[in-house]
C-alpha cells in the first residue's frame, strides 16, 4: 500500500489554554467528512530531504500559504532542485544542505544556477565569489600561458578586480560592477594628474614615479576580465553571459586636443592672476608648443613618401648627373 502524500497540509494559529499552538491537531482544520476546511488555517509544505551522512532524518518545511496552489508550486520547486542531482546521493545531500540552510521567508536558490554548479562540479551550497574564481582561473592557466602574461593577469586581478569586485558573487556579477572598476581607475588617474600640477611640492612628491593607467593598459585590463568570464561560460558553465563585453572606457583626448587644453589652461591662469589684484606680476603667458606635421624622410629632397628602392635611387642619381645637377 503506497504511503499517503503528506507534503501539503494545513495548520492554524489557535492556542491551547496553556498558550501553546494547537497546530495541525486543531479540530477546525477539517470538515466532518475529513476534507480540509478552506476557511480555517493556512497551507504548509513538507518535503522529505535525503538523510545526512550519519543517517539522521530531516525535512524541509514552510508555512503560511493562503492558497493551496501556492504551496503546491513551492513544493514542486523544491523537488525539482533535488532532482537536479539525479542518482548521485552525495550531490543530493549537498542540495539538501543548501535547502536546509535557508531561513523562513528566504527565496529558493535559482534552479539554473544550481544546475550549472552541479555540471561544473563546484560546490552547490555557496556562491562563488568573483575574487576566488579569478584566482582559481589564473592558477588553472599558468601552465598554458607565458610567464609575462601570467604576471600581467596577476597584476590586473590583484590591483583592480580583487579590491573592487572580489566580494561580489560571480553569479550576481553585472556590468555596473565591472564599470565601477574602470571608474575607480579613471578617478585615480585624475588624482595623479592633479597632484602633478599642484603648487605644493609635498603633494607632487606623493605621486613621484606614479604613472596613470593609460588607455592601452585599460584595454588590456578589460581583456583580462573578459577572457576570465568567457571561460566561466564556455569551460566552467558558471554563468550565462559575459557582463564585461558592454564596458565603455573613457575616451582619451588626442595629442592635439591635449595641447590646446594646456594652452587654454595657461591663458586662464595668466588672466586669473592678473585679475586677483594681489599686486603680483603674472608675467608673460607661457608659450605652448603647437603640433606640426612631422617631416617624413625624403620630403626635403623631393622624393615620394614611399621609400625608394636602391635601383630606383641609382637611376635617379644618374639622370641628375646627365642633366648637370650635382
Amino acid at each position: 500500500m503506497p504511503r499517503p502524500d503528506n507534503s501539503i497540509t494545513k495548520r492554524c494559529t489557535c492556542r491551547k489554554p496553556n498558550k501553546k499552538f494547537v497546530g495541525v491537531t486543531c479540530p477546525k482544520l477539517r470538515r466532518a467528512d475529513g476534507t480540509w476546511n478552506p476557511h480555517h488555517g493556512t497551507w504548509t509544505v513538507q518535503v522529505e530531504l535525503p538523510n545526512t551522512a550519519d543517517g539522521t532524518r530531516r525535512q524541509f518545511r514552510r508555512y503560511g500559504y493562503p492558497l493551496r496552489e501556492d504551496a503546491v508550486d513551492y513544493r514542486d520547486a523544491v523537488r525539482e532542485l533535488l532532482a537536479l542531482a539525479g542518482d548521485d546521493l552525495d550531490v543530493r545531500r549537498k542540495v539538501a544542505d543548501l535547502l536546509q540552510g535557508l531561513k523562513q521567508g528566504e527565496p529558493l536558490p535559482d534552479r539554473d544556477a544550481v544546475s550549472r554548479r552541479i555540471r561544473a562540479g563546484v560546490a552547490v551550497h555557496a556562491d562563488n565569489l568573483t575574487g576566488d574564481y579569478l584566482r582559481e582561473w589564473l592558477d588553472s592557466r599558468r601552465g598554458k600561458l607565458s610567464p609575462k602574461t601570467v604576471r600581467n593577469y596577476d597584476d590586473h586581478i590583484r590591483l583592480y578586480f580583487q579590491p573592487e569586485i572580489g566580494d561580489v558573487p560571480l553569479q550576481k556579477l553585472r556590468t555596473h560592477h565591472i564599470q565601477d572598476v574602470f571608474n575607480a581607475i579613471d578617478d585615480r588617474n585624475d588624482e595623479i594628474l592633479e597632484a602633478r600640477e599642484s603648487r605644493d611640492s609635498a603633494v607632487r612628491k606623493t605621486v613621484k614615479g606614479v604613472r596613470p593607467v593609460g588607455a592601452a593598459s585599460q584595454q588590456r585590463v578589460k581583456a583580462t576580465i573578459r577572457k576570465a568570464l568567457n571561460d566561466a561560460i564556455r569551460v566552467h558553465r558558471l554563468i550565462e553571459y559575459n557582463p564585461a563585453i558592454h564596458i565603455e572606457l573613457r575616451r582619451r583626448p588626442t595629442q592635439a586636443q591635449a595641447v590646446d587644453e594646456e594652452g587654454d589652461r595657461a591663458v586662464a591662469a595668466h588672466r586669473g592672476a592678473a585679475l586677483t589684484g594681489d599686486g603680483l606680476d603674472p608675467g608673460p603667458v607661457r608659450s605652448v608648443p603647437r603640433l606640426r606635421p612631422r617631416t617624413r624622410p625624403g620630403h626635403r629632397t623631393g622624393l615620394r613618401t614611399h621609400r625608394p628602392t636602391r635601383a630606383a635611387s641609382g637611376r635617379g642619381m644618374r639622370a641628375a648627373r646627365r642633366r648637370g645637377r650635382p
